[in-house]
């Protein structure tokens, strides 16, 4: 994903998995000082 931010072109890439009931997102981002990080998350699907 790339878009402009205060006149700077800013990228952020994303891979998103599910496996059954758990869904997991990972992205490789960049800090304010220009540092790569990796930033990631899951989510566990519920029941209504």
């Amino acid at each position: 994903m790339r878009w402009i931010e205060d006149g700077e072109e800013k990228s952020e890439c994303w891979e998103i998995t599910i496996d059954g009931d758990v869904m997991r997102w990972t992205a490789q981002r960049e800090d304010e000082n220009g540092n790569t990080f990796t930033a990631s998350f899951e989510m566990n699907r519920v029941e209504e």
